[in-house]
Parts: C-alpha cells; sequence; structure tokens
C-alpha cells in the first residue's frame, strides 16, 4: 500500500481490536476471513463514530469519485481533443506521456485539494485506482479509449477499488506499524486484505450499486454517502 501513514493511532478497544486482528492475519493465526473482520470492524468503530459523517474521512473520497465519474463522462462526450482541453494540456500535447497525463488527471479530479488526511488517502487512492486501470494502456490515446468504452459495472469495480483503497489509506499507520515494518510477506498480507475487502462490499452492497448512474443526482448521492456506507457493514 501506499506511504500516507494518515489516521494517527489512538487508544482505545476499537483500535486494539484492529490491531490485534491485523497481527493475526501478519502471523498467519486463525482464519483470514474471521481475523478481516474483526479488523474491519474495529477500524470501522475506531475511526467511524460520527467523523466520517463530519469530515474526518468520507467527504474527500466523495469529491473524488464523483469527479472521476464525471471525467469519465466528459472523455464519452468530447473525446480525445476535447479531454485534452479540458485537462488545459495545449502544446505540450506531442510530448505529453502516460504518466503526465494521469498526473493530470489526479489534479483535476483531486479538485486541487490536498490539506488534511483525508485529501491525501483520497489522492493516492485514485492514484492507485488509475495506475491500475491504465497498466495495459501504452499511450494516452489508448486511456482515451479504455475511459470512453467503460461500461456501468466497470465504473462499479472501480469505484469499489477507489473505497478499498481510500479505506485503508487512511488508516496507513496501522498497517505501517503491524504489518509493512513487521511482516516477512507485507504484501502478500495486504493483497489478502484488499481481497477480501473487494469480495465483501462487492456481495454485501454491490447489488445496489450496479444499477445506477452515477452521473445522476441520485448516483451523486450514492457517492456522497458511499465510505459510510460501506463502513456501517462491519460496525455492528
Amino acid at each position: 500500500m501506499g506511504t500516507s501513514q494518515a489516521h494517527i493511532l489512538k487508544s482505545g478497544p476499537n483500535w486494539s481490536e484492529a490491531k490485534r486482528a491485523v497481527t493475526n492475519i501478519a502471523k498467519n493465526n486463525g482464519k483470514v476471513s474471521s481475523n478481516c473482520s474483526k479488523l474491519m470492524h474495529g477500524l470501522a468503530n475506531a475511526i467511524g463514530g460520527n467523523s466520517y459523517t463530519s469530515g474526518s474521512l468520507g467527504h474527500a473520497g466523495a469529491r473524488v469519485s464523483k469527479n472521476f465519474v464525471g471525467f469519465i463522462g466528459a472523455v464519452k462526450s468530447n473525446g480525445y481533443s476535447g479531454i485534452l482541453d479540458l485537462l488545459q494540456i495545449g502544446n505540450e500535447q506531442a510530448l505529453l506521456t502516460k504518466d503526465d497525463f494521469i498526473e493530470r488527471v489526479i489534479v483535476y479530479v483531486s479538485g486541487n485539494h490536498n490539506s488534511t488526511e483525508d485529501d491525501a488517502a483520497a489522492i493516492i487512492a485514485i492514484e492507485k485506482l488509475l495506475n491500475t486501470i491504465c497498466s495495459d494502456c501504452v499511450t494516452v490515446e489508448d486511456i482515451v479509449v479504455m475511459l470512453q468504452s467503460a461500461s456501468n459495472d466497470n465504473i462499479v469495480e472501480w469505484i469499489i477499488f477507489f473505497e478499498v483503497e481510500y479505506i485503508l489509506e487512511y488508516s496507513g499507520e496501522l498497517f505501517q506499524s503491524h504489518i509493512l515494518d513487521k511482516s516477512e510477506e507485507p504484501e502478500k498480507v495486504m493483497s489478502e486484505i484488499r481481497n477480501w475487502m473487494h469480495r465483501e462490499i462487492d456481495e454485501r452492497i454491490g447489488n445496489k450499486l450496479y444499477p445506477h448512474n452515477f452521473s445522476s443526482p441520485e448516483g451523486k448521492q450514492v457517492l456522497d454517502e458511499l465510505t459510510t456506507t460501506i463502513l456501517d457493514i462491519w460496525k455492528q
């Protein structure tokens, strides 16, 4: 995962539960699914409470995900030249690399917000998403074609990917101190947690997400509340 380590660890039973679960996952003690469930229960309650509805976690994720969906819509409507205009790419077009383009998109969808822990987590999450979905693209034109052909199912899958990375990045210090610094196979451990979260989110709320058009007012409302909806899966 990234290195934001955004949320400073605190004391308390919920953080303790999350820390124990992460330690058990890192040491391969018990079932991964059971430990992941305990991890997310502790995490959702530790960083949840009312914080993710009052500015600590959730707002930047909603802003970035809505801007990303809007950007995909703009690509579909305006094509290659229109997107270059939208991103204010002028004379440097001939020298524009794939990485340059991705960086411009990150700045555009983040809305030039980067001052809070929430912002930092959202920016790292969208960067990971873009690098992942563009991994097979070679040129900027390839990226534009890929986004133009994106289905609603693709968009839902990408939003879920973003939310997983966003929540994990916001909780980065937990994983830094209990996995990345101590585990012999940190990437394997983090992959297990990510994969479990993807499956759980898709199984628990995926059927409620796929019918939505996220460009509609109703769809935007779903994105506004999505981080809260996801954490609420494990709060009880």
